[in-house]
């Protein structure tokens, strides 16, 4: 502790070769760090100069291909009251320093702090969720175990402690490398799981974490072996077998196998109902299929089970996380497609006054309201867009229509002028803007364009 008796914080990360992603570590860390180790385990780049450099005790060991055996070691210099495990590609979110802060208490038995983590996807822009017992009260023997995906869980159990739940947040990058070091990263891992599984070969968490494994680099169907020697095997607690239940059904989704991915996720519904995973897995499933009353029905699901998670907290730590704006986006699309706007217009509403709007929001928002004959809301879309993107021609033609719908002729052909000296060879906007011409009585600008 502190001399003024608040409970200090050491932060443990074990390192290889890290050198690109560990100086953003070190800074989110930073504000709330009472000690930073870093336990490098073999680096030839600048990880050791990077860590020195921002304050950090390094100690270096032999990699032992166990990564349970680096942790334990690495909070061995542990001196805080409680210790934050990180990875070196991970970073502490902003948004969590208070929350961290907060969780740092005096207790009397052995406390673990459930922490989400938020995964980049190889894509880039989309995530998967997992929780870990990242952060923990030191002092009491808690250990890590496991070859690979570590735990302190069993740990904690052993020792009689207690589990907490936080809102702690850890963006990590590692899943969306590509290249030489996402190669070496895959090789590791699945060399580790192979090991972990030939010394505990009855161990459904094993055979779980390999399935994954497999299915995050597109083994679909080795990832279904696994996932059924996984649930053969079975032990796994409930929350643990309905994520595993999820992300089975995603596989057998991408191996074509859509009824037998269905039987998984009704599993998933009857045990958790309050998540959104297994809603989005329905959307997908109706989405590969052109199912719009079933894409529409899975969407307003996810936006329910949406406001109830954020009412009353998530019911499953790996849950998917989906803005409600974009929810709302592929439902009024949805809708259109259906023929039926009028069935999606609470979202439209609910969307245009969202703050701001992105381009492809307000193009949808402009379409929706030409469709419903709503000509300020639909102008007023449109037209924010045209100002910051006058050379737009998907724009230029919407408003084409848009004033050719209320029989502003005159408007019209303006537009339609403009996208025409852009894209001359377009034959379509040219018989339109011809017809425009003919309409108005112009007859010689409309056969010189028919004519060219």
């Amino acid at each position: 502790m502190t001399p003024s008796g608040k409970p200090t914080l050491s932060v443990c990360i074990i390192a290889r070769n890290e050198a690109d992603v560990l100086r953003e570590c070190l800074d989110s860390i930073q504000p709330v760090a009472d000690q930073i180790i870093v336990l490098d385990t073999g680096s030839t780049d600048n990880t050791i100069a990077i860590a020195e450099k921002s304050g950090a005790e390094v100690h270096a060991t032999a990699w032992k291909n166990d990564f349970s055996v680096a942790r334990n070691e690495s909070i061995q210099y542990a001196k805080g009251d409680w210790i934050l495990w990180i990875d070196a590609d991970e970073q502490l979110t902003s948004e969590s320093i208070p929350k961290v802060k907060k969780c740092l208490v005096g207790v009397s038995c052995p406390t673990a702090y459930l922490v989400t983590i938020r995964s980049l996807k190889p894509d880039g822009h989309s995530y998967t969720l997992s929780d870990a017992h990242r952060l923990f009260s030191n002092h009491f023997g808690i250990r890590f175990s496991g070859r690979i995906h570590e735990q302190i869980a069993p740990s904690v159990s052993a020792l009689s402690g207690i589990e907490k739940e936080s809102q702690i947040i850890l963006d990590h990058q590692g899943y969306s490398y590509s290249g030489k070091k996402a190669d070496l990263k895959r090789k590791r891992n699945e060399t580790l799981l192979k090991k972990a599984i030939k010394m505990e070969p009855k161990s459904a968490y094993n055979h779980y974490t390999m399935a994954q494994h497999y299915a995050l680099y597109g083994e679909y169907k080795k990832a279904v072996s696994c996932f059924k020697k996984a649930i053969h095997i079975g032990g796994l607690p409930p929350k643990m077998t309905t994520s595993l239940q999820n992300t089975y059904a995603e596989t057998l989704i991408r191996l074509g196998k859509s009824h037998e991915a269905q039987k998984w996720i009704e599993k998933s519904l009857a045990q958790f109902p309050n998540q959104i995973g297994a809603y989005f897995l329905q959307y997908t499933q109706a989405n590969k299929v052109d199912s719009l009353e079933g894409q529409i029905k899975a969407l307003e699901a996810m936006i329910e089970q949406t406001w109830l998670i954020k009412k009353h907290g998530k019911t499953l730590s790996t849950d998917v996380e989906i803005p409600i704006r974009d929810l709302e986006y592929y439902l009024i699309r949805t809708g259109m497609k259906l023929k039926e706007p009028e069935r999606v217009e609470r979202y439209a509403h609910r969307l245009r006054v969202r703050p701001h709007l992105t381009y492809r929001e307000r193009e949808i928002l402009g379409k929706y309201f030409l469709l419903m004959g709503d000509w300020d809301r639909a102008g007023e879309q449109l037209k924010k867009i045209y100002y910051d993107q006058p050379e737009n021609t998907t724009i230029l033609d919407l408003l084409g229509l848009f004033y050719l719908k209320q029989k502003k002729f005159s408007a019209a052909i303006h537009y339609y002028t403009l996208f025409h000296r852009l894209k001359p060879e377009d034959k379509a906007v040219r018989r339109r803007l011809a017809g425009l011409y003919a309409k108005t009585g112009d007859v010689e600008k409309a056969e010189a364009l028919l004519s060219s």
